[in-house]
């Protein structure tokens, strides 16, 4: 079973896994987050998407439940808190539980009993392995960009390409001489489908960038790191978040 765990306070954050691994130490786990920004950029990444989650209700930045303002989850998730009155939210997305803190070893192994009951009772066309797998893109990875410019359509080589910047819906794409457009993309992980992952990276919530027009990165405050993109005379800065510092890094480090 692949679960992550999102809590914002350090201490419970570690009690926590502590005890899922000792507990189930045949689990793994996939990743921690701390806010809803980080918990989104995980999920949004999805390199290995969590079976189960157990989440916080109060988040650095926010209601967990801002996150399903934004995202859709597929996983099953047990919410975490020391309050009782978010109870009746808490079921109108996909929880299969509600732990209060703080969270004891009795209480924990009682809702992964609970949690493996009822795995074992569904079907296998609706197993926990068939909705937390990341859907197969069918989009070719062709590498062109369909664009809208004025009253026609066009195409542009993903080589031209700076950065791409989901607003309000829509997916716009910055041309390395600065020019923007609209383009067809309704989420910047169709965007991804379609990109040398070599070259561009989802560097933020809204921003996919081109490694070849990032100039600067420098360290921010709480393990955080500042980017500084540039395209022709636009200039934008995007922060990375801590936890997926290392693997900007790494990109950066292996994509050539």
């Amino acid at each position: 079973m692949r679960y992550a765990v999102i809590e914002n306070e350090e201490f419970a954050r570690l009690s926590l896994c502590r005890m899922l691994k000792d507990l189930r130490p045949d689990w793994e786990l996939v990743f921690t987050a701390e806010s809803v920004e980080e918990t989104i950029e995980e999920l949004q990444a999805g390199k290995s998407y969590p079976e189960l989650i157990f989440m916080d209700i109060e988040l650095d930045d926010g209601s967990c439940f801002d996150i399903f303002k934004q995202i859709t989850i597929t996983c099953p998730i047990v919410f975490t808190t020391a309050f009782e009155n978010f109870a009746l939210q808490a079921f109108e997305v996909n929880s299969v539980g509600y732990l209060l803190k703080p969270i004891t070893f009795e209480k924990l192994t009682k809702m992964l009993v609970k949690i493996e009951e009822l795995g074992r009772s569904l079907s296998s066309a609706m197993g926990a392995e068939t909705a937390a797998k990341k859907p197969t893109s069918i989009i070719p990875k062709h590498g062109r960009i369909l664009i809208s410019h004025r009253d026609s359509y066009s195409f542009i080589s993903s080589d031209e390409v700076a950065f791409f910047i989901a607003e309000d819906k829509c997916v716009s794409v910055t041309l390395k001489n600065g020019t923007t457009y609209l383009t067809d993309f309704a989420t910047l992980s169709d965007c991804m489908n379609v990109l040398d992952h070599n070259k561009f990276f989802h560097i933020s919530r809204n921003t996919v960038v081109n490694i070849d027009c990032i100039a600067k990165v420098t360290k921010f405050f709480k393990g955080r790191l500042n980017v500084d993109i540039s395209a022709g005379t636009v200039t934008q800065t995007i922060t990375v978040s801590a936890a997926r510092k290392i693997e900007f890094l790494n990109w950066l480090g292996h994509s050539h």
